[in-house]
């Protein structure tokens, strides 16, 4: 029986598979060098198509911008925003730079949100998020501030304006985040208030520092909770926090400790204002529970100028005796 050892049966299977591979690179080859013909018109028919539509697209007078509508606007009209804008009207939809109209408009600080969206055939979409007044910036010293670039008038839904404040009182308006972003023409009650030195005073647009607005509204919540009438607050040349209190104009206490009654005098008065002196931003909730304790008590404010709480624990009256040199005013406690 002819049998072939186990070594030639494996190098002829192994030859089998060289040659059979091979074969098949080859077609591969050969079909790799044949023009697709089709293909290629396929693709350049694919392109043209595209083109066309682009073109119709960007000159198409369907497609012209011709109406925008604005939603969520209370100080402003929709003419004076889309001037603000910069909306070409006329101009083909797709031609509008939506990045460019949210970014003039943004500007505004009076406005937080902005969304641009176009809605074909022929509108441009405007939504925009007004900033609240929830604080009143102000400074004892006579300040000209200025006002946003923007036209139109904002004045005959907020009662405030967009012109420039008289140098007798800048009053700023700042939201709930501490951006100050309109001017008015005097304070309101309903708000809370804020003293800062002149140079201190923030510009249109700009925010309060973090600690700033966050310490001014936990001394809002604490007077609350505290129930202690709280007029302004206000931030001296060195960085120290001050309230003004109201007080009752009944009755205080002289340095002898003997109650008076207080002189009223003819016509309406403003109750008597008793400034207190937190120091530094912290410890507020301890401080606002000294100031509580002493105000249940009758307050001297016949013989002492201001309440210190800066020391929380340690309430006390002070006295500043004001001296004159070099045509300066210096405060000493005593």
């Amino acid at each position: 029986m002819n049998r072939r050892p186990p070594q030639a049966r494996d190098l002829r299977d192994r030859e089998a598979r060289e040659r059979s591979r091979v074969a098949i690179a080859e077609r591969r080859s050969r079909n790799r060098r044949k023009p697709d013909v089709w293909g290629a018109v396929r693709t350049v028919a694919l392109f043209l198509v595209l083109a066309e539509c682009l073109r119709v697209a960007f000159t198409s007078p369907r497609l012209n911008l011709q109406h925008v509508e604005v939603s969520g606007k209370t100080r402003y009209s929709s003419a004076d925003l889309v001037r603000q804008a910069g909306i070409p009207m006329g101009r083909n939809l797709f031609g509008v730079n939506l990045a460019k109209v949210h970014q003039r408009l943004m500007s505004n600080p009076v406005l937080k949100e902005v969304q641009v969206s176009r809605s074909f055939p022929d509108t441009l979409v405007l939504t925009v998020v007004e900033r609240t007044p929830a604080l009143q910036i102000t400074s004892t010293a006579p300040a000209a501030v200025p006002a946003p670039e923007m036209k139109g008038d904002a004045s005959a839904a907020t009662g405030t304006t967009t012109a420039p404040v008289a140098p007798s009182r800048p009053v700023l308006h700042a939201d709930r985040e501490g951006v100050v972003f309109q001017t008015a023409s005097a304070l309101r009650d309903e708000l809370p208030v804020i003293d800062l030195a002149q140079r201190k005073l923030p510009a249109l647009g700009e925010r309060l520092s973090s600690a700033l607005n966050t310490a001014a509204w936990e001394c809002v919540e604490l007077a609350r909770q505290e129930r202690i009438p709280v007029r302004a607050m206000r931030v001296d040349a060195g960085g120290e926090l001050w309230l003004n209190v109201g007080i009752s104009a009944s009755k205080t206490t002289t340095r002898s400790g003997s109650n008076r009654e207080k002189e009223q005098p003819e016509g309406p008065a403003e109750p008597p204002i008793l400034p207190v002196r937190l120091g530094l931003l912290t410890d507020l909730p301890e401080k606002f529970r000294d100031v509580r304790m002493v105000l249940v008590g009758a307050p001297q404010v016949a013989t002492a100028d201001y309440l210190d709480v800066m020391s929380a624990g340690n309430p006390a009256f002070k006295v500043a005796r004001r001296t004159s040199s070099s045509s300066k005013d210096h405060a000493e406690e005593r």
